[in-house]
């Protein structure tokens, strides 16, 4: 960001143009400076990290974690000002040594324990091999897969021991039915989707059959005489209304000449 002067809230538009812009300016084809290359690597390398979504996500959280961190420091920095002016009153509050002068560690003069030194017994040497090889050369000639149980036992600690027969019980039926069935119902799913793949292509494709002919024949031919039909009906209703009102205005004007007669 300080590279091109852009800010985190820019959009990528924004990032690009500040790019082109920069280039132009520290371009080796435009830029006569001795270290102008130098310059444009700086550039390109700041454009290419903003350009990708997820290295740009992780840039972002950097920046949220020093400026965190740094606010935090700021924070202690201020209580141990209040930690010392207590002190030097005489009203000292819990926690002040600690601010002062930092947590209390407890020493551990037991050394590291014994489980965290020394090699499980699948990586262990064998006894009566050659003298004088490195681990190296003893792993090169003796292979040991790494299945479950031999990653718990450089794992696990001590008191993981107790709980470890029965997660490598349960790691061992997933795997045994959970993981079939899982590949099974994927395989299902995508030979479902690969055959409606062909169904679309051959809907497309492929030309119709006399039945599909026939049958679309068949339901125009249909679709034709229902419209004919109705049109029939139509032109008959307004047939007969007109007929009816007619005869009844002939009627009216045979009233009226009687009258006057």
């Amino acid at each position: 960001y300080d590279v091109l002067n852009v800010s985190p809230s820019d959009s990528s538009a924004v990032v690009k143009r500040a790019f082109w812009k920069l280039s132009l300016m520290v371009h080796p084809d435009k830029c006569e400076h001795a270290r102008a290359a130098e310059a444009f690597d700086v550039v390109k390398k700041a454009h290419t990290s903003l350009s990708d979504p997820s290295e740009r996500s992780i840039i972002d959280g950097k920046r949220e974690e020093r400026s965190a961190r740094e606010g935090f420091q700021e924070w202690l920095a201020e209580e141990r000002k209040r930690a010392e002016w207590r002190k030097i009153q005489g009203v000292p509050e819990p926690g002040d040594d600690d601010l002062l002068n930092g947590p209390k560690i407890e020493a551990d003069d037991g050394g590291r324990e014994e489980w965290m030194t020394s090699l499980p017994e699948q990586r262990r040497p064998v006894p009566g091999g050659v003298a004088g090889k490195n681990v190296t050369a003893f792993n090169a000639k003796t292979f040991v897969e790494r299945d479950a149980r031999t990653i718990a036992d450089w794992t696990d600690a001590p008191e993981d021991a107790a709980t470890r027969e029965t997660r490598l019980f349960l790691a061992a039926q997933e795997e045994k039915y959970a993981a079939p069935a899982a590949k099974a119902a994927a395989e299902s799913a995508k030979a479902r989707e690969h055959e409606a793949l062909v169904d679309a292509f051959n809907e497309k494709r492929r030309p119709k059959t006399l039945l599909e002919r026939h049958q679309e024949k068949q339901e125009a031919a249909s679709a034709a005489g229902r419209a004919k039909a109705k049109a029939e009906r139509k032109a008959a209703k307004k047939r007969k209304a007109e007929g009816g009102g007619g005869g009844g205005g002939g009627a009216g004007k045979d009233f009226a000449v009687a009258d006057e007669d």
